[in-house]
């Protein structure tokens, strides 16, 4: 939205967004029919890097989770998640 002479502004507009039921992709995928698989290529207990501690605010080097994994979706490559 402009108004003449100050600038350009965000229109505002209310969103509706269900959060009482949210649905992992792969519950979504599979009632598709899709069959969905994972296959968990490492999965280790580590110390935190820095910018890892930061962004889960916890201290440096404490020990955390890592796992990385791909997910098939009808046998095909989806994503790989770590």
């Amino acid at each position: 939205m402009r108004r003449h002479g100050s600038g350009t502004y965000v229109a505002r507009k209310d969103v509706h967004h269900e959060t009482s039921n949210l649905t992992g992709l792969a519950e979504v995928l599979r009632k598709q029919g899709k069959e969905v698989v994972s296959q968990v290529l490492a999965f280790e207990v580590m110390p935190a890097p820095p910018a890892i501690a930061s962004l889960l605010r916890i201290k440096i080097d404490e020990r955390i989770y890592f796992s990385r994994r791909v997910r098939y979706v009808d046998g095909k490559p989806l994503m790989l998640g770590g």
